[in-house]
């Protein structure tokens, strides 16, 4: 998109491995950006996989060709789950792990745009191998997951895990993301349902998060769809105009320069503001969905990933 610029710089922390990922794509198409932060827990595989990958999956569904980006979004989430279960997903979910060596040209996570197949006009997936593996029922490792996606005068976050999206209004920071919680009304309900429990916050006592990308053994049911499994990869969706995509609470210690942790940013900044009018009423219920910023937690230990994306104009 020729009416922004975006800059990007990473920094790992006091961990010993960074399991963070991101991907930052510009030029999408001629239309489109899209932005992304993944938090890896248990390993850096299952972030690197959608870094790679989800976007890819995104470019695939007939959906986006139509413009309907929402529509789009949801099945390119949980097909991550689906490919990391194949056997060409699980050889490379080991690469991204250091366990055998790294394919020549197949490993990169860069800000480039994904190859489009010449026939389809498709993004190129990559694998041609889509049946699960026998022997290989997915990672027990992790990935929260939270993308910013511009296409025109339209903007939209979708976040599964407790990475987050902050919008800007008059100075002011606000979550447009909610962490999804297990002791959350819905997310325990659902958990409940699928043969799960919570205690003290957690999930089967192992796990703090009710939505990830990864975490196979918590969706073995087979008799329940994916998005009703004890954990789920279906995100959630908001629109907006002015967004900031973090992971860990990032934003108060960024900006005021505190905390230990990996740090990666993805600032953005638009040429020209978009179109956010709009009635009051119809920005009520965004309005009271968001909450103000949190307070830091300064002595998490966590890797962090921030991508700012906001649309004022330059001077």
């Amino acid at each position: 998109m020729k009416q922004l610029n975006m800059g990007l710089s990473a920094m790992q922390g006091c961990r010993s491995h960074m399991e963070d990922a991101h991907a930052a794509h510009v030029d999408l198409d001629t239309f489109a950006s899209f932005f992304g932060v993944y938090d890896g827990h248990g390993g850096k595989e299952v972030a690197l996989f959608c870094a790679k990958y989800l976007l890819r999956e995104f470019m695939n569904q007939e959906a986006y060709l139509a413009g309907d980006l929402g529509t789009s979004l949801r099945p390119a989430f949980l097909r991550m789950d689906e490919r990391m279960c194949s056997q060409s997903g699980n050889r490379e979910l080991a690469i991204f792990r250091g366990k055998i060596e790294q394919a020549s040209n197949g490993m990169e996570v860069s800000s480039g745009s994904p190859k489009l197949n010449e026939h389809n006009g498709h993004a190129d997936d990559g694998s041609s191998e889509k049946e699960p593996s026998p022997a290989f029922h997915g990672p027990n490792s992790r990935s929260t997951a939270c993308v910013a996606i511009i296409r025109n005068n339209q903007l939209l976050v979708a976040n599964a895990g407790d990475s987050r999206c902050v919008i800007f209004r008059k100075g002011q920071a606000y979550n447009l993301t909610r962490d999804h919680e297990p002791n959350l009304e819905a997310e325990k309900d659902r958990i409940l349902k699928a043969g799960g429990f919570v205690r003290y916050g957690s999930v089967n006592w192992t796990l703090n998060l009710s939505r990830s990308i990864g975490d196979m053994e918590l969706k073995r049911n087979k008799s329940l769809p994916a998005d009703e499994q004890i954990v789920t990869a279906n995100p959630d969706l908001n629109t907006e105009t002015k967004l900031l995509v973090v992971c860990e609470r990032v934003f108060d210690r960024c900006i005021e320069c505190k905390g230990r942790d990996n740090k990666t940013m993805i600032l953005v900044q638009f040429k020209k503001p978009f179109d956010c009018s709009g009635s009051a009423k119809e920005q009520a219920p965004l309005l009271s969905y968001a909450d103000p910023v949190s307070e830091p937690d300064s002595d998490s230990d966590d890797d962090e990933e921030e991508s700012p994306v906001e649309s004022e104009p330059w001077d």
